[in-house]
């Protein structure tokens, strides 16, 4: 009887540590899920980030040209008022 109460105890036991390891493994995988859900909306932002660098790249690429524009017809202007 006494053998009895020990198996009794050790599957018991083997019980609560099965699932305590399954709790483990459950908040272990939320952790993973959470941390890879972080990642991808880090990467959504830099690659947003990127877009908006290149477009003001862009943006600031034809404010150069139209500056360049304006100074030439400045320039001839100029020459025409002086004359």
């Amino acid at each position: 009887m006494s053998e009895f109460n020990v198996n009794k105890g050790i599957a018991s036991e083997n019980s609560a540590a099965r699932e305590r390891g399954a709790s483990v493994a459950r908040e272990y995988e939320r952790v993973v899920n959470t941390f890879n859900k972080v990642l991808v909306f880090k990467e959504k932002v830099r690659l947003s980030i990127e877009c908006r660098i290149r477009d003001l790249e862009d943006c600031l690429n034809r404010n150069v040209d139209k500056l360049s524009t304006l100074d030439r017809n400045i320039e001839i202007y100029d020459m025409n008022v002086s004359k």
